[in-house]
């Protein structure tokens, strides 16, 4: 900016010379001695801001942005006066002298206002660059303090000193999904967190097809598919200020070899009951065989969890009339366990034992889920009484699909 004023300065002062002494009638020398100078006619210079910028255009978005340049160019039409210098003394030939001269701004000041949220700042020159640290409407305003010369006393002249300026408005658009994924079920409804967001937003599930997430206003509905998704919301002043998320949907099932009968509503399993290997034990209290069948009737279904970021601090929840082991008092419905070895079970709950307790949360770990991608676990279901009518017997598995420390809390499956 400093050379740029230099250069001003220089081919001000150069018109000038070129120009200001435009005289009509020069006394002759040595005869006249200079007594007084009066300006009697005065054409104004008409000067402007024709041009201010805000970087490329006056909408922008946040997370787009580098750096805001603003800058302002001040243009002008020359003016004009005439000095007039009376001699002394007072002869035929010592007549007034008359000088027309063409005036060019002087350059006093000049400096910019930066007013936004987040940021504020002022400093000297037309050209300023700054980097908004948040969404929002802002001002930038530019000042040019000029003056003309004063052909009389040869200075700057402090009767004519004008400030010009110049405002003008930009927006800072932005949007910012405050998680980088979310995990849902089939057939629920997700919200996504936007911070740092200025403006109206619109929603997008990519790609859109039959039984995929569909947006809800400002919410996802998963649908009967599962899989993964881009979501997408976008300023809907700027549609290039967006930002996205992963939904991934995920859908665990129970996979089971338990002969399904088309006029019932669930699986049917048969009671435990007896004493299979004549070991004077009953079945639902036998937990040492000398061999597989000697448990009884228990039943062999596993689990398909598939994979999803985050997996590994899962934890899951088995809600289900619960029968604990031990004692003939048998107050339940059925047991879950491991799928233990073929001579023993040990009837204490897992971690320590093979038993999944109604209620209790479980790590991936603890399920027997060591590795990525999908996995399938195995459980034995152990019925000990039977049910009182049709379908009336429930084995919830709910997921807690960020583990015991995150906010997301447990959801049915």
């Amino acid at each position: 900016m400093k050379s740029i004023l230099a250069t001003l300065l220089i081919l001000i002062f150069s018109g000038l010379a070129a120009t200001a002494q435009n005289n009509e009638n020069l006394p002759p020398e040595g005869e006249c001695l200079t007594n007084k100078c009066k300006i009697t006619s005065f054409v104004p210079i008409e000067l402007g801001f024709t041009n201010i910028s805000v970087g490329s255009a006056t909408t922008m978005c946040l997370s787009q942005l580098l750096l805001v340049r603003a800058s302002a160019s001040p243009e002008y039409t020359p003016g004009t006066n005439v000095s007039v210098w009376e001699w002394f003394p007072e002869s035929t030939n010592c007549p007034p002298t008359r000088y027309t001269n063409t005036l060019h701004p002087l350059m006093l000041d000049s400096g910019w206002t930066v007013s936004h949220q987040g940021y504020s700042g002022s400093g000297s020159g037309l050209y300023v660059e700054f980097l908004p640290t948040n969404c929002g409407t802002g001002t930038v305003s530019f000042f040019y303090t000029w003056t003309i010369w004063d052909h009389c006393i040869n200075e700057p002249s402090e009767d004519h000193i004008t400030t010009e300026y110049l405002t003008t408005n930009f927006v800072v658009h932005n949007v910012e999904i405050a998680e980088p994924y979310k995990i849902a079920f089939t057939n629920e409804e997700v919200a996504f967190t936007l911070t740092n967001t200025c403006g109206e937003v619109f929603w997008e599930a990519l790609p859109s097809e039959p039984g995929g997430p569909q947006v809800s206003g400002s919410s996802i509905v998963t649908g009967t598919n599962c899989g993964t998704w881009f979501v997408r919301a976008l300023n809907v002043a700027e549609t290039n200020c967006m930002d996205s998320s992963q939904l991934h949907v995920i859908c665990p099932e129970w996979i089971t070899g338990v002969t399904n009968v088309d006029s019932a509503p669930g699986k049917i399993l048969f009671v435990n009951k007896g004493d299979k290997d004549f070991d004077g034990i009953p079945n639902y209290g036998d937990y040492e065989s000398t061999n597989y069948s000697g448990f009884g009737s228990v039943v062999p279904i596993s689990l398909h969890i598939p994979s999803f970021p985050g997996r590994e601090n899962a934890h899951v929840r088995f809600t289900y009339p619960a029968a604990p082991p031990g004692g003939t008092n048998i107050n339940g419905k059925f047991r879950l366990w491991k799928h233990f070895g073929m001579d023993v079970r040990n009837p204490q709950p897992v971690p320590d034992g093979d038993y999944f307790a109604t209620g209790k949360s479980y790590s991936m770990e603890e399920l027997g889920v060591t590795y990525w991608g999908h996995a399938q676990v195995g459980f034995l279901v152990e019925a000990l009484q039977p049910s009182t009518s049709s379908g009336d017997i429930e084995l919830v598995l709910e997921i807690d699909v960020d583990g015991n420390e995150g906010p997301e809390g447990f959801k049915r499956a």
